[in-house]
């Protein structure tokens, strides 16, 4: 799984050790569950808690780094907030981790890429703590992330579920190049379980997946060089994403002389504000996305564009090609009684012509 399994199980190791010592430092680790604590200043109630590490104080987060190949896989934290930010230090795989309960609402954090050929980063915005099942299933236990697997020419993002019952399953993925240095994301997760990954405003990843419905844990995770900064964790959704189909517009098909009729849906966090179309000499569409003929519709094809909106002004457009289906054309009533009077007379000839 390009090193997530690994890398996983060492950290599952690392974490039941610090649930019972301290690591780099003579802190009780018994009380890592109020690790969160209350922030400093005001903060406004959909934020649950954040950090930017101003203060270079991460006392509030656990710090470790794992060495997979030792007996003794467990090393101190090599992690340091020097100048502002959350930077792993050295080359040990290392861990940060603060407690995080937000598993419905929005994560923003921008994350420092190193050129680390060969390498990843992992920020799992969702994850539960150590389970000591963990190890005999041989891989890391429930948890959504980030994956940034780091190649020479171009960075590979993944939204990824992690479990131990289930194993690793890549909700979707987008290859940038050139990333190298600080980029902003934000994820956000429905109820319905849809996830939208933006990347400096863009959005580049989406899936949707429910079968983790609780969180304890925020984990930034890579070897020396990265670094994560501005993180944000709220309970409600920053919608920066257009209506999604439901399902997508196919191509229609009628016969000339018949009425057209599509219903359209779509679905929006934010709620959807009105739809429109680009031919309007031919169809209209009303408030529930259903388009109709406006006029008897000559034979032929025509493409038609339809759009919505949400009520931030996000939109969705979509395209399907309509053929209206000319039937073969009618022979008149006389000349099909002619027909068939030749026909008989050609055949009595026939009959005639044989018998002598």
């Amino acid at each position: 799984m390009k090193k997530i399994v690994t890398k996983g199980f060492a950290l599952c190791i690392a974490i039941v050790i610090l649930t019972t010592i301290a690591i780099g430092e003579s802190k009780d680790m018994t009380n890592a569950t109020n690790i969160a604590g209350p922030q400093v200043g005001a903060i406004p109630a959909a934020i649950i808690w954040s950090d930017n590490f101003d203060d270079e104080d991460i006392s509030d987060w656990q710090l470790f780094t794992v060495d997979s190949d030792l007996p003794e896989p467990l090393l101190p934290g090599n992690s340091t907030a020097e100048g502002g930010v959350l930077r792993h230090i050295g080359v040990e795989w290392a861990y940060a981790g603060h407690n995080s309960s937000v598993a419905f609402g929005s994560w923003s954090f921008d994350v420092d890429i190193q050129d680390n050929v060969d390498d990843e980063i992992m920020v799992l915005f969702m994850s539960e703590m150590w389970n000591y099942d963990w190890p005999e299933r041989d891989t890391a236990g429930e948890a959504y992330g980030i994956v940034f697997y780091l190649f020479p020419t171009y960075v590979d993002i993944n939204l990824v579920k992690m479990s131990h019952d289930t194993g690793h399953l890549f909700l979707d993925n987008y290859i940038a190049a050139g990333l190298a240095g600080w980029n902003s994301f934000i994820v956000t997760r429905e109820m319905s379980g849809q996830f939208y990954v933006y990347m400096n405003g863009e959005l580049i990843l989406k899936g949707k997946n429910l079968q983790h419905t609780t969180s304890e844990r925020f984990y930034f995770v890579g070897s020396g060089g990265p670094a994560i900064d501005n993180i944000t964790v709220r309970d409600d959704i920053i919608d920066l994403a257009p209506p999604e189909w439901d399902p997508e517009p196919v191509n229609q098909m009628i016969d000339v002389g018949t009425d057209f009729a599509y219903d359209l849906n779509a679905t929006d966090y934010s709620g959807l504000d009105s739809w429109w179309i680009n031919d309007t000499v031919n169809f209209a569409i009303d408030d529930d996305g259903v388009i109709t003929n406006v006029d008897v519709l000559e034979g032929g094809s025509y493409v038609i564009s339809v759009s919505v909106n949400d009520t931030l002004g996000f939109t969705q457009t979509g395209t399907f090609r309509l053929t209206v289906r000319e039937l073969p054309t009618l022979l008149p009533t006389e000349l099909i009684l002619v027909a068939v009077g030749a026909a008989v007379v050609i055949i009595i000839v026939l009959v005639i012509w044989r018998r002598r």
